[in-house]
C-alpha cells in the first residue's frame, strides 16, 4: 500500500492532537489541584486512600492503595493486564513482583522476618527457580 500525502499529515495530525490532549490533561490536573489547595487551604500534599491512573482511553495503567494494612503499587499493560507490582505489607516487608500475560507470577522478590525468598515460575505456576 502506497502512503499518500494525506495519509502521512493525518497521522501527524493524530500525534499533534495526542500530544495537546496530554498537556491539557496535565494543565486540568494542575489547575484542579490548585483549586483544591485554595479550598482545603492545604498545601503540603495530595491525600487519599488511593490513586488509579488511566492513559488516553480511560483504561487503567497503574493503581497505588492503601490495602489490607499496606501499600501496593499495580502496573498494567494495555490491555488491562496486571504486569508489575511493588508492596509493603502491613509488618513492613517489602515484595515485587512480574508476571506472565496471564497474571501469573512470574518473578516475585520478597523480604520478610525469615530473610529474603525469591522466585521465579512458568506460565504454567511451574517453580523454575526458588530460593529461601
Amino acid at each position: 500500500m502506497v502512503e499518500t500525502d494525506i495519509d502521512r499529515r493525518l497521522r501527524q495530525l493524530e500525534r499533534q492532537t495526542s500530544r495537546m490532549r496530554r498537556w491539557l490533561f496535565l494543565i486540568a490536573l494542575a489547575a484542579t489541584s490548585a483549586a483544591l489547595v485554595q479550598c482545603t487551604g492545604r498545601t503540603d500534599a495530595a491525600r487519599a486512600k488511593s490513586f488509579v491512573v488511566e492513559d488516553d482511553e480511560g483504561r487503567t495503567r497503574a493503581t497505588l492503595a492503601f490495602e489490607d494494612g499496606g501499600v501496593r503499587l499495580r502496573l498494567f499493560d494495555a490491555s488491562g493486564v496486571r504486569k508489575a507490582a511493588l508492596s509493603i505489607a502491613a509488618d513492613g516487608s517489602p515484595g515485587f513482583a512480574l508476571f506472565h500475560t496471564g497474571e501469573s507470577p512470574a518473578a516475585v522478590l520478597e523480604v520478610g522476618s525469615a530473610g529474603v525468598t525469591f522466585d521465579l515460575q512458568d506460565a504454567n505456576g511451574k517453580t523454575l527457580y526458588h530460593r529461601p
